[in-house]
């Protein structure tokens, strides 16, 4: 095992510092924050092997790294992040890697990940993400991905990659579930990145809202449903607002989208937009509340 007890920890080589307990079962942790003298060019690898791996300070904070990865090309240990950065000044200006396909769970329980690129990922299904702090994920027009695994959200949590011309993609690869049912709510502004959701959301706990480049600097980007949000129960109880005025296309691919007392509204730029995509019936259900497509056509 390897552990950095309370104090901090200066990365200071300019170069990358590289942390390997091996394939066996030796954990990680660092219980203090990470930073580095300044100049972006301090970088952290950690391997743990089965191994689980804990930050529980923030990561640049104060002097950003250059690039993070953590178990991102093996390992099975779960891993538990903070926070990476701060409300204005990325923790890391390279690339940040968290986990692989075989992560048993990647916790997230800060409130602030403010990065550049970034991509999180657990092994698939079961929730294996767990965001549990009210947490904004912000890039400067850089893409944040969470791969494979479904998302659990246990607080609020926002993601902005840009707005107006900025592009930041943003994907969901697993379903989105409410840790408490009708409660949370996900917030995403990606300037004319697009977004993609690529399961189920709120299949088993609905969303407490969902609102997904609604504002009208949010930018051009397409948002895409690949599968149902709902069943036959609500994936959305509260406000659901997709699109602006600007938004390239709203495309919808399977055939069932449920939601529950809040109002619903889709919204793109004039033109063919809206477009439907089973190739069989598709249903939108609201509980007697108001639904409206709005700029675009229904294709």
């Amino acid at each position: 095992n390897v552990n950095f007890n309370t104090s901090g920890v200066d990365l200071a080589n300019d170069a990358t510092t590289t942390i390997n307990t091996g394939t066996g079962a030796g954990t990680v942790t660092f219980q203090g924050a990470i930073e580095t003298d300044g100049g972006n060019d301090d970088s952290l690898t950690v391997t743990s092997g089965t191994g689980n791996v804990t930050f529980t300070g923030s990561i640049g904070a104060s002097n950003s790294l250059g690039d993070l990865s953590v178990n991102a090309s093996s390992g099975a240990g779960t891993i538990e992040i903070t926070n990476i950065g701060t409300s204005s000044a990325a923790g890391v200006t390279g690339a940040t890697a968290i986990g692989n396909t075989n992560t048993g769970t990647l916790t997230l329980d800060g409130t602030v990940y403010t990065t550049n690129a970034a991509t999180y990922t657990a092994a698939t299904g079961g929730g294996n993400i767990d965001i549990t702090g009210a947490a904004t994920f912000t890039t400067s027009a850089a893409a944040v991905e969470f791969a494979t695994s479904d998302v659990d959200l246990g607080a609020n949590v926002a993601i902005t990659t840009g707005t107006g011309a900025n592009v930041g993609n943003v994907s969901f690869d697993g379903a989105i579930e409410a840790a408490n049912a009708g409660t949370q709510t996900l917030t995403i502004d990606s300037g004319a990145g697009d977004v993609t959701f690529s399961k189920k959301i709120g299949e088993t706990n609905a969303l407490g809202g969902l609102n997904v480049n609604a504002s009208t600097d949010d930018g051009d980007g397409d948002i895409t449903f690949t599968e149902d949000i709902g069943d036959a129960s609500a994936g959305v109880k509260g406000t659901t607002a997709v699109g602006n005025s600007a938004t390239n296309q709203i495309r919808f691919l399977e055939d069932t989208y449920t939601f529950d007392t809040g109002t619903t509204t889709f919204t793109t730029a004039d033109g063919d937009k809206i477009v439907l995509e089973k190739g069989s019936d598709t249903t939108f259900t609201t509980v007697s509340t108001d639904i409206s497509f709005a700029g675009g056509h229904i294709k």
